[in-house]
């Protein structure tokens, strides 16, 4: 049933026959292969989709290229936009493609649909739990976490609903670092390496150092990497260790 809808385009269809036997697919002869393809064509958002054609040159707003990647994903993300389902992030980096690029690149009502639909899911966990939609309990953490927001979930969202969503663990203190970009900010800290490691030692580094009473959270995939290889600590995703909890 899965590999019929796949095979006639009808991507939600084929991923809610798979998500059926989500549980059992890796025991079923072929269910993994299966997945696989399922993931490698469906709408999945990640860091780079539209980047060849943006990255550095704003002149590609105007590329046909990027134009063509915009209205593929504005086409089948509205396929769960229209069903009433939030489309989730984790990394911030994705998020700022669906609400801040594609609605420029390609300006429609469906892209702008698409831009009220976009949450990053630690944010969005924290609204149900108000809502009361869901009964979410977490393990108390008598610990302090030291936080790092990613740049463009400070320009787009802020780091309050993260925070809102971390604070919802029992006894778990939340410090927000002030420490402004990490000095990574994709491939510039690998391009630059000595400034990117000055910008990392301003704050982020010693202070990361220094923190010995809990763990060490950062949502930027670039920034987990830049703390990880300026101090030697391994930073988590907050929705890993909201998971963990």
């Amino acid at each position: 049933q899965s590999k019929a809808a796949l095979a006639a385009g009808k991507f939600v269809e084929a991923y809610d026959s798979c998500a059926r036997m989500i549980d059992i697919w890796p025991f079923v002869d072929g269910g993994a292969e299966l997945a696989a393809e399922i993931a490698s064509r469906y709408p999945l958002v990640m860091v780079g989709v539209a980047q060849p054609a943006l990255e550095f040159d704003p002149r590609s707003l105007n590329d046909p290229a990027a134009r063509r990647t915009g209205r593929l994903m504005e086409r089948r993300l509205m396929e769960f936009v229209e069903r009433g389902m939030p489309i989730l992030g984790h990394e911030p980096s994705c998020l700022l493609t669906l609400k801040d690029e594609y609605p420029d690149l390609v300006p429609s009502a469906a892209t702008q649909k698409v831009k009220e639909s976009s949450f990053l899911l630690g944010g969005w966990v924290a609204d149900r739990i108000v809502a009361g939609e869901t009964d979410l309990k977490f393990k108390p953490r008598h610990e302090t976490a030291l936080v790092h927001g990613h740049c463009q979930q400070k320009a787009l969202f802020g780091t309050g609903p993260m925070n809102r969503a971390l604070e919802m663990i029992p006894d778990l203190t939340v410090r927000e670092l002030d420490s402004g970009c990490c000095g990574m900010a994709g491939s510039f800290g690998y391009d630059h390496f000595d400034i990117s490691q000055q910008i990392g030692e301003r704050v982020l580094f010693p202070t990361v150092r220094a923190h010995t009473t809990g763990p060490v959270i950062a949502p930027g995939f670039s920034c987990r990497h830049q703390i990880a290889d300026g101090t030697g600590v391994e930073a988590v995703h907050p929705v890993v260790f909201l998971r963990d909890q």
